[in-house]
């Protein structure tokens, strides 16, 4: 199933107490097949893990440059990213891996 990808990057403004505010901005909208794992384990700091990830491939030829004010849409649903990476080392394939809901 195709679903409609937005990647979104944050380019906070300045509010009135003289801090900021989120500001996401439309970067990247194409489309996408989205993965839902379920269940995986981790072990980190000699501690089991239990959670679930999903994933979104989609073709994209530039490169993609994410930060921790980058987020993914995928059919309405806000989603941090986890990270980016090739899919088979093919240059136009990438999958995000999603990481919880925004």
């Amino acid at each position: 199933m195709r679903s409609l990808v937005v990647i979104y990057q944050n380019n906070p403004v300045p509010d009135d107490n003289g801090g900021t505010q989120d500001n996401f901005v439309e970067w990247l909208r194409t489309r996408g097949r989205l993965r839902q794992n379920r269940g995986f384990k981790s072990i980190e700091n000699g501690q089991m893990n239990f959670g679930e990830v999903d994933e979104v491939i989609i073709r994209y030829r530039g490169n993609l440059a994410i930060n921790e004010d980058t987020i993914c849409e995928v059919d309405g649903v806000r989603y941090r990213i986890a990270d980016i990476t090739l899919v088979d080392q093919i240059k136009h394939e990438v999958k995000i891996r999603l990481d919880g809901r925004y």
